[in-house]
């Protein structure tokens, strides 16, 4: 009888390391936003990459039933390092390369950054292919992720979402990833949880709140 050796594309892994940078916190970290919230893009994300971001972000417009996001046009700048983009008073979303430098896990997928000023998404483009995790497959030795995926769950860092332990939350802080794997669909928790927030928002003026 022969054995067989069944492997299978799937790991659990840690989807981010987000946290605000200031020299210090003895509050909970604020950002002065009004809805909808501007934003750039990295030049690049393809057009396909592009359109998975966007409708990472229309879902959670769905879930509260306002504009929250408004393109802001394309950033042509690629940061040398993480640093050069904090406080540039630019919400921006980067495919990052240079991932050591910013003192994340190498396993991390992506990251928030939020200062006074501005947010910033970074994604894991050193160790991770980002693309359709349902349909595409990996052309090199990185794991393919799904990058809708991931953005909905860094999305919910840049509206004030912090991280849940109920594992059908989008803000659970790990992702199945690899061929044929996703998850894009808000909790009923993500949904009560984005819309405390925003009410919160608008009652405070303006201040996006976020939670640690």
């Amino acid at each position: 009888m022969k054995k067989i050796i069944l492997i299978i594309s799937l790991i659990s892994i840690v989807s981010c390391g987000s946290q605000y940078v200031g020299k210090e916190v003895e509050t909970i970290p604020s950002y002065p936003a009004k809805f909808p919230i501007k934003f750039k893009i990295d030049d690049n994300f393809t057009d396909t990459q592009r359109e998975a971001i966007y409708r990472a972000m229309k879902s959670w417009e769905m879930a509260v039933g306002k504009e929250l996001f408004v393109f802001d046009g394309t950033d042509h700048s690629t940061p040398s390092s993480y640093k050069s983009i904090l406080n540039d008073n630019v919400n921006g979303l980067y495919l990052y390369e240079e991932w050591s430098d910013t003192g994340r896990e190498e396993k991390a997928l992506g990251t928030t950054f939020w200062t006074r000023r501005n947010e910033d998404i970074l994604f894991n483009a050193k160790n991770y292919i980002f693309v359709d995790g349902l349909k595409d497959k990996s052309t090199d030795d990185r794991w393919v992720v799904d990058l809708e995926s991931v953005a909905l769950h860094e999305l919910g860092h840049f509206l004030g979402l912090g991280h849940s332990k109920d594992k059908s939350s989008i803000m659970y802080p790990m992702l199945n990833i690899g061929e044929n794997q996703a998850k894009r669909k808000l909790s009923t928790e993500d949904v009560e949880l984005i819309k405390e927030n925003v009410k919160t928002q608008e009652q405070n003026g303006g201040i996006l709140t976020h939670a640690q």
